[in-house]
């Protein structure tokens, strides 16, 4: 399962710059991706054989990533 895959995104492919938010898969690692560098992600592979429940909250300047309820992944940002 190389390579990124989107879950969800509202964004401008074509030029990150311009803001908005994907949530991906990357190389089997669930990431989400803000502005044109911000981050959070973990280094938890998800396989294909069963379902995930993903999640990713914003709250206090902090962004959260979740994986079936565990917070795998926290970075600082701004709204």
């Amino acid at each position: 399962m190389g390579g990124v895959k989107t879950v969800l995104s509202k964004r401008n492919s074509l030029d990150l710059s311009e803001g908005g938010y994907d949530l991906v898969i990357n190389n089997g690692s669930p990431a989400f991706r803000w502005g044109a560098s911000g981050s959070v992600s973990t280094s938890f592979k998800i396989n294909t054989d069963r379902w995930y429940h993903l999640a990713v909250i914003y709250k206090n300047n902090q962004v959260k990533l979740y994986v079936d309820g565990i917070n795998l992944g926290t970075a600082t940002a701004t709204n």
